[in-house]
């Protein structure tokens, strides 16, 4: 005999007590969903660039003169907008600039402009040609200068000689006149390319020949937009700031970090030259909707950007830049 006895009957479980599947991919989900927002928001806090307009106004202090969309054309020839009449976000941005800019001057008169950025690549020798375009789409007689004397590219643009330039009406070997191309094609504009390659161009451009030559180019043109060297690699921007009625300082979304930007403007203020504002260039509008939904409408490329009309079934965005014909 024995004490032990059977109390209940082993039974062979229909489905196993672990793992349970639901609870642990619900439960899976659920701390991969924090963990994917928590690291979001760390990256956010790490990434210490300029990606919106609120970005500007609350690290920089300077007024935001307009935000220019990121092309989506390839080329940089392609993007310089030619026909004033033009549609789109892109070259709305520049005509945004253009008004906030004729505020900045209330009083008539000849203008001198200035266009720098903190490192090249931010897109500063674009946003000259095509600001320059867009002034001289409203009657106005302007001069684009390349004062870019170590990589001018303003001629390439445009697509013009680039000498006899500056650097030749500075040393004397021709006349500011003969120079200039009086109408670039298809455009009101003229144009002061860079010229022959200088040794040192922080020696050539001096104050008092700058000075003496921008006061006379002022008799004969309404605005006066110079293209120079990023802030932060030369000294020739700091030598022709004071020398101009305003500076526009244009930064690259996502590109430059904001003490550089920061930092850029400190030393403009130093030289004595009065900062108009700054550009936001290249921004990502289409993928961070949420950052520019309340500056870039979900349906401006619709209402603005489409050629509408009777027989138009399904009408596309058009083009915003304007290919120059051969």
């Amino acid at each position: 005999s024995s004490n032990i006895r059977i109390v209940d009957q082993a039974a062979v479980p229909k489905r196993p007590t672990r793992p349970r599947k639901i609870r642990d991919i619900a439960l899976g989900l659920l701390l991969g969903a924090f963990l994917g927002v928590g690291v979001g928001f760390f990256l956010e806090y790490l990434d210490n660039t300029l990606k919106t307009p609120d970005d500007v106004r609350m690290h920089l202090g300077v007024p935001l003169l307009g935000v220019i969309p990121e092309s989506k054309t390839p080329s940089e020839s392609e993007r310089v907008v030619h026909h004033p009449k033009a549609e789109g976000p892109f070259i709305e941005g520049y005509r945004v600039i253009r008004t906030a800019l004729q505020y900045s001057w209330p009083d008539p008169g000849a203008r001198i402009l200035m266009v720098t950025s903190t490192s090249p690549g931010e897109g500063k020798t674009l946003t000259a040609v095509n600001l320059a375009l867009t002034l001289a789409s409203s009657q106005d007689k302007v001069l684009l200068i390349d004062a870019d004397l170590r990589k001018p590219q303003t001629h390439n643009l445009i697509r013009v000689k680039r000498s006899p330039g500056l650097s030749d009406v500075i040393v004397g070997k021709i006349k500011p006149s003969e120079a200039i191309v009086s109408k670039v094609p298809n455009t009101r504009l003229a144009h002061l390319p860079a010229g022959t390659s200088a040794p040192s161009p922080a020696d050539l451009l001096t104050n008092r020949t700058m000075r003496s030559l921008l006061e006379g180019l002022r008799k004969f043109y309404d605005w006066i937009v110079i293209d120079t060297p990023p802030v932060g690699a030369v000294a020739e921007p700091l030598i022709l700031a004071p020398l101009s009625d305003g500076v526009v300082v244009v930064a690259g979304a996502e590109m430059v970090p904001r003490k550089a930007v920061l930092h850029t403007l400190e030393r403009l203020h130093d030289t004595g030259a009065r900062i108009l504002g700054l550009v936001l260039n290249r921004a990502q509008v289409e993928r961070h909707s949420y950052y520019y939904g309340q500056y870039y409408g979900h349906y401006y490329g619709k209402y603005y950007g489409q050629k509408r009309g009777p027989h138009a079934k399904n009408p596309k965005v058009t083009d915003i830049t304007t290919r120059r014909r051969a």
